[in-house]
């Protein structure tokens, strides 16, 4: 088997990543280690802005903009 891409982990940036990828014309193939995406762990979708931009994603995929972010570990 022969593809351009292969991206490994199929959460939102390795999606997102394919699916930009693919539409450039090019052959991806993606690999998930769990039966499905987000099974073990739950991303929030967040991307920060220079990723936005350098992955050049539309507009309007933006649900919400942030200016930071306060992540709290109990333990």
């Amino acid at each position: 088997m022969k593809t351009d891409v292969v991206i490994i982990g199929a959460g939102p940036a390795g999606l997102t990543a394919g699916y930009q990828i693919a539409q450039a014309g090019f052959d991806v193939l993606i690999f998930e280690k769990n039966q499905y995406p987000g099974k073990n762990k739950v991303c929030g979708g967040a991307v920060s802005k220079e990723c936005f931009l350098n992955l050049k994603l539309p507009q309007k995929i933006i649900e919400k903009q942030c200016s930071k972010i306060v992540v709290n570990f109990p333990s």
